[in-house]
C-alpha cells in the first residue's frame, strides 16, 4: 500500500505513513491518535526542560559579554554563566551546543572586563605632568 499523502510505501498494517506521519487509513482508532499525540507532547515538554540550565546559562554570558564595560557586573554574571554551563554538562543534558558556548562567552567576558579594568586603572593612576 502507497501513502496517499507523500507517495511512500508503507506496510498494510499499519495506521500511519512512517515517512510524513498521516493517517494512512479513512478509519484510524481514536485511541491510536490520542497515544500519538501523547507521546509527541511528552517528548516536547522533556526537551524543554533539558534545555533550560544550557539557555539560561547562554543568555547570562551573553548578557555579561554586553555589559563588560560595567566589570562590577558583568564578571559575576559570566561566573554565574560558566558555573551553570558546567552543570548543563556534567547532567548530560540535551543542549549541550549552548552551554558549551555559554561557558566559552563567560570566559571571554571575564577577559574583556579584565582589560576594561587595567585600562581604567592605567588611566587613574597615570602620572601627570612627567615627559617620558
Amino acid at each position: 500500500m502507497y501513502c496517499k499523502f507523500c507517495g511512500k510505501e508503507i506496510n498494510d498494517n499499519s495506521n500511519f505513513c512512517p515517512s510524513c506521519g498521516s493517517a494512512s487509513r479513512d478509519e484510524v482508532p481514536t485511541q491510536s491518535i490520542q497515544i500519538q499525540k501523547m507521546k509527541y507532547t511528552n517528548l516536547n515538554s522533556s526537551n524543554t526542560k533539558k534545555n533550560g540550565l544550557a539557555k539560561t546559562a547562554l543568555i547570562l554570558s551573553i548578557v555579561a559579554l554586553v555589559i563588560c564595560f560595567i566589570f562590577y557586573l558583568s564578571i559575576p554574571c559570566a561566573i554565574a554563566a560558566i558555573i551553570i554551563g558546567r552543570v548543563s554538562v556534567k547532567q548530560n543534558q540535551q543542549g549541550k551546543e549552548y552551554a558549551d558556548l555559554a561557558i566559552k562567552l563567560g570566559l571571554i567576558a571575564i577577559i574583556l572586563s579584565v582589560i576594561v579594568i587595567v585600562i581604567l586603572f592605567a588611566i587613574i593612576l597615570k602620572p601627570r605632568g612627567f615627559i617620558y
